[in-house]
């Protein structure tokens, strides 16, 4: 229906406040006290034509990652 696609899924282990990302299928990963596994979830994408929408709500969700298209 003309929208943007959505943000792509993520994976990070957050090791002494460093984020390293993870290839999505990972085996044998030895953690340590402490460590953080943070998964971000892909976004849906849009619908419809954003030029209909007003430019700060465009730009709000390009700021907060919902979309990846310029």
């Amino acid at each position: 229906a003309g929208g943007e696609p959505g943000s792509p899924g993520r994976l990070f282990l957050i090791r002494d406040g460093e984020r390293r990302p993870l290839a999505s299928k990972v085996g044998n990963l030895r953690l340590r006290r402490g460590d953080i596994i943070r998964l971000e979830t892909s976004g849906g994408g849009g619908f419809g034509d954003p030029a209909r929408r007003t430019p700060d709500a465009v730009a709000r969700d390009h700021e907060r990652g919902y979309v990846t298209a310029p």
